[in-house]
């Protein structure tokens, strides 16, 4: 007989991307429909759905050279299983987003996502920036 071990934080990531869709189709019909106050709740659901939001730099030749973020990371659950989103940002916001899981003792791995689920990757990171 054999065994299987669920991966909790592989479904983690799964069920939390989906949710991301569902809200990324929910803010376009809002947004044809002109229902702003239904808008506006629903990305402040989404800015309260984060543990933390974090940028960072690169490096600089002078502490006193004026920077600007470089990088993000949306932690959206901790321990076991963990999910985040890290990226890259540029003038206009947010590139190049990954989804990320981790249970106890293993390292972070890229959720692999679909066209459609970046996008709504895309616009879930939009909200912070």
């Amino acid at each position: 007989m054999t065994t299987t071990k669920t991966n909790h934080a592989l479904q983690n990531a799964i069920a939390t991307i989906e949710t991301m869709v569902e809200d990324f189709k929910k803010d376009q019909q809002l947004q044809e429909s002109n229902d702003y106050d239904q808008q506006d709740q629903l990305r402040e659901s989404i800015l309260n759905s984060a543990l933390s939001v974090e940028f960072r730099s690169g490096w600089y030749s002078s502490p006193n050279e004026e920077t600007t973020p470089e990088e993000f990371r949306i932690l959206l659950a901790w321990g076991g299983p963990a999910l985040r989103i890290i990226g890259e940002l540029d003038n206009y916001g947010p590139i190049n987003p990954k989804l990320q899981y981790q249970d106890w003792g293993t390292p972070w791995t890229d959720y692999e996502i679909t066209e459609d689920q970046q996008d709504a990757l895309n616009w879930f990171c939009n909200c912070f920036y």
